[in-house]
């Protein structure tokens, strides 16, 4: 579902939604941010304080990449192992410092620079993580319970459209059935059809 233009080339797919897309002006507020929701699995087993840690820690790393003209990338999909951080900050950012992430420095028309990239400043990481005030952490705590109980409407919202497609185009008999433990695997539902 590649973005052009505030427009989707994969959704909607329907012709019922596509109608009402164009009515309500969709484009404007289902964006790239809304689909990602839609296929990222809701994190029920973690703990809520490890959530808030997770992504305050994540965004203490955007903010210092932000501020130094760089692009904080990561070297392996899973940048930081936080099971047995315990929260601890230092930990984390040693870990996402050494093993984690690089800083690839941008230049002013936009293309990375050949020269040396910058490093992880861990006073100025530590600095700006004693900033974060209790309040950030309880808004950061509603965020995350927001998007996971916005996940499944939005989840089902592609889902349903996908129903609707198959049935404006002849397959009269289709329905989603849930294939598997949702904690096995959270993608869990096949779309069936007889035609």
């Amino acid at each position: 579902m590649v973005e052009c233009h505030g427009v989707f080339k994969n959704f909607p797919l329907s012709c019922c939604l596509k109608g009402l897309f164009g009515t309500f002006k969709g484009d404007e507020f289902i964006r790239v941010p809304f689909l990602r929701l839609a296929a990222q699995p809701p994190s029920v087993d973690d703990k809520l304080e490890d959530l808030v840690f997770n992504l305050l820690s994540r965004a203490v790393l955007q903010t210092f990449a932000f501020k130094h003209n760089c692009k904080l990338k990561r070297k392996k999909r899973k940048a930081v192992k936080t099971k047995n951080m315990k929260n601890n900050f230092e930990v984390y950012i040693e870990d996402a410092a050494t093993n984690g992430f690089t800083l690839i420095k941008k230049e002013a028309n936009g293309d990375n620079n050949k020269a040396e990239n910058p490093k992880f400043c861990l006073e100025e990481l530590m600095t700006l993580w004693h900033q974060l005030t209790q309040f950030t952490f309880t808004k950061a705590g509603i965020f995350i319970l927001l998007q996971n109980y916005l996940q499944p409407v939005i989840e089902n919202f592609v889902l349903f459209d996908r129903l609707v497609y198959l049935k404006e185009n002849g397959v009269k008999h289709c329905e989603f059935k849930k294939i598997l433990n949702v904690k096995i695997s959270p993608r869990c539902l096949a779309l069936i059809a007889n035609k």
